[in-house]
């Protein structure tokens, strides 16, 4: 064993030297490099490597205090599959250092702040950092949050603040509002997994959204309470609407009404299906009246994935999920008045990439929906796993 160990310290050490010269070489690389694009880069890196650079590299020495973009993620920070940590002990290191960084962090402002780790019994502490990057006037923030014990808060300066633009809250929570809230500023809102306590409240954070361009809810965040839904603003300015989470029945009320409140909305897609009862009767009464964005906006609409399920249905006739689906295409179709495409797409199969017989199976039950807009165009796209490309067939 001791003759083992001497021959292998050489080797090791040489290895030492060749990673400590590799590391030297680039560090001059950079140094050769303006400050100004140093930083640049700098930015598109997790903060973690974003400070290791700089610690090795004389020219970027302090630049880490400056860079724009601050990314916190507890598994790029924390996991290093080389050493046996215990978790408490991964989740020691991560806090540690997102509050060396921002406390040894100089005054210039932050463009775009990430933070994604658990909660646990450290909400104080996540609001000292949320409060760190709106001192110094973050423009794009990004929560994604788990493990919450009991409802949340998020510091109250958030909701005034006057440099966001764009807002990102996932939180499988009861998230507690302030009495003042107001978002001047905000273009781009997602709300995942987020549910609300107060109706007078959630009221007011939807009042304050009038000025937003794109909104993307989960579809739990969608089933607003009903008495609320009288009270929703008129959404202006809002051109982009994206639904997550389960699929969303067409016929979803808060749903219509957003749609009746939208009339600039361009783009509009469900991220994880759309659905509608078979039922004729039913199916006459929804989107009536028409919303005023499908008679003169309202261009686009994705409907993203189309179940796997789809070829066994084209073979049997019977699967109600996809007739529900395309019940809501087919009403989508006659209401949409200005609409250029629709476009349904698969993620989870090979999709449309069937032999000649299937595949025209399928597209002639969607070629023949009728269509008010004559210019629609309904688009599949698949992704291609053997090519490894997206692919698309206009109809």
């Amino acid at each position: 064993m001791e003759t083992t160990s001497v021959i292998q310290n050489p080797q090791r050490k040489q290895q030492k030297l060749n990673e400590e010269e590799d590391i030297d070489k680039k560090s001059k690389s950079l140094g050769n490099l303006p400050q100004e694009i140093l930083r640049h880069i700098l930015s598109f890196l997790p903060t973690k490597d974003a400070v290791r650079i700089s610690l090795v590299s004389k020219s970027c020495e302090y630049l880490w205090a400056s860079i724009p973009n601050l990314d916190f993620n507890v598994c790029r920070i924390s996991r290093d599959k080389k050493r046996m940590r215990t978790p408490l002990f991964e989740r020691t290191l991560f806090m540690n250092f997102v509050d060396r960084v921002l406390c040894l962090r100089d005054s210039s402002d932050i463009k775009r702040f990430t933070l994604c780790c658990d909660v646990l019994h450290d909400a104080s502490r996540l609001h000292t950092w949320i409060s760190a990057a709106i001192k110094h006037n973050v423009q794009e923030l990004k929560i994604d949050l788990e493990n919450f014990k009991g409802e949340f808060s998020l510091p109250y300066c958030l909701f005034t603040c006057r440099t966001i633009t764009s807002l990102h809250l996932c939180m499988p929570c009861i998230l507690k509002l302030p009495t003042a809230i107001s978002f001047s500023n905000l273009q781009i809102l997602t709300i995942i997994k987020v549910a609300f306590s107060d109706e007078c409240l959630t009221q007011k954070l939807f009042n304050g959204l009038s000025n937003v361009e794109f909104l993307r809810l989960s579809s739990d965040v969608v089933e607003v309470r009903a008495e609320l839904l009288p009270h929703l603003p008129m959404f202006k300015n809002l051109k982009n609407l994206s639904i997550d989470g389960l699929p969303v029945n067409l016929g979803n009320e808060a749903l219509l009404k957003i749609l009746q409140r939208s009339p600039c909305l361009e783009n509009l897609e469900f991220f994880t299906g759309i659905e509608l009862s078979s039922d004729s009767e039913e199916a006459n009464r929804i989107l009536y009246p028409v919303p005023s964005c499908f008679l003169s906006h309202l261009k686009c609409i994705k409907v993203n994935p189309f179940p796997s399920y789809l070829l066994n249905w084209i073979k049997v006739n019977c699967n109600d999920e996809v007739e529900k689906m395309l019940s809501a295409i087919k009403i989508l179709l006659k209401k949409a008045f200005v609409l250029e495409e629709i476009i349904i797409f698969s993620v989870k199969h090979r999709g449309w990439n069937m032999d000649k017989q299937l595949k025209a199976k399928a597209c002639k039950q969607l070629i023949e929906f009728p269509r008010v807009s004559q210019n629609c165009k309904i688009v599949l796209e698949w992704y291609d796993y053997s090519a490894k490309k997206e692919c698309r067939i206009v109809l």
